[in-house]
């Protein structure tokens, strides 16, 4: 998920991304500084009431995990985000980020009036959760790699992000879980295609020429992965052949 080319921490190349990256450090910042973290997080995080309607769309800027979790999440964000933008734009990625935000935290707040107890939100994971199945949904066969040992397809890592998401908010509480899915089943749908967004004519950049439509950008990308496989290729018959050569003794010659 974490790229390896140093261009992809380009903030020209996706700053809706890196913008979304930023405020979240900023927010966790100001929820962990003493003096500010209560204002801050009584200002933007969603208890599951509607008396502050503003809170069901900055929850994920609460501040609410530790460091380690808003890390994580920020590299996290930064490669589905990346792909996401770079696809879709920037605009479309914001929206998708808030949108995915509302799903989750307007069904709570309507299971709340219900008598339901409602989840307290006040971090990024559910919408990135739904950014990660619109990836998936796109990409399910890619494959991911955990702490360099453990490797599982994408379609997988949006299972495991969906189930992980129902236990974290539905603990004692089921059906406020199967509401904090929610985003996560709306972005594989609309990754699958089985949801659409108004069609737009929008061009993109490869970053070495004119800007091109969506279709000729993912021809684009296809090429370039393909010439990526095809050096990766050589580069593994180059390694075989020079150490076939290294083994033969000067009798062998």
């Amino acid at each position: 998920m974490t790229p390896s080319n140093p261009a992809s921490f380009d903030l020209r190349r996706s700053p809706a991304t890196w913008g979304l990256i930023i405020s979240l450090a900023v927010g966790f910042v100001l929820g962990w500084i003493p003096s500010v973290g209560q204002q801050w997080g009584s200002a933007v995080i969603f208890d599951g009431s509607l008396s502050r309607p503003w809170t069901l769309l900055t929850y994920p800027f609460g501040g609410l995990g530790g460091a380690l979790s808003y890390i994580f999440a920020g590299l996290w964000l930064h490669g589905v985000g990346r792909y996401i933008e770079e696809r879709e734009g920037s605009g479309r990625l914001l929206f998708f980020f808030f949108g995915l935000a509302l799903v989750a935290s307007l069904g709570i707040a309507l299971a709340a009036l219900s008598g339901i107890r409602p989840a307290l939100l006040g971090d990024p994971w559910i919408p990135i959760a739904g950014l990660t199945c619109i990836w998936a949904a796109r990409e399910p066969d890619q494959p991911i790699r955990f702490m360099f040992v453990l490797q599982l397809a994408a379609k997988w890592v949006a299972l495991v992000a969906a189930v992980l998401i129902f236990f974290g908010y539905g603990a004692g509480a089921p059906l406020i879980g199967v509401l904090a899915v929610l985003p996560c089943v709306v972005g594989w749908f609309y990754g699958r295609g089985n949801l659409r967004l108004p069609a737009r004519d929008r061009m993109v950049s490869t970053g070495r020429g004119p800007a091109q439509s969506p279709k000729e950008f993912d021809a684009y990308i296809n090429k370039v992965k393909d010439r990526e496989r095809e050096r990766d290729e050589r580069e593994r018959l180059r390694r075989l052949l020079e150490s076939s050569v290294s083994e033969e003794g000067p009798e062998d010659r």
